[in-house]
């Protein structure tokens, strides 16, 4: 009798949603423009982080706007 080879199933990897997002993922996640996204930059509405050419978002930070942005109903 011989043995029978176990085949390993690869690992699963759980992949992280990324911390932080560039111009045009921003405007995906805010269903909102380009243009827009650049003028909540233009205005400092919205924290920013500049690596090199390209500007980057936190998450945490586009979700506070967000919050400041919501009226309360009367």
């Amino acid at each position: 009798m011989s043995r029978k080879q176990i085949k390993k199933s690869p690992e699963v990897v759980p992949t992280l949603p990324p911390r932080y997002l560039t111009v045009r993922d921003a405007a995906r996640y805010l269903s909102a423009s380009v243009w827009f996204i650049r003028a909540l930059v233009y205005s400092q509405a919205v924290p920013y982080v500049r690596l090199g050419r390209k500007i980057v978002f936190d998450v945490h930070d586009l979700d506070a706007y967000v919050a400041r942005q919501k009226a309360g109903a009367v």
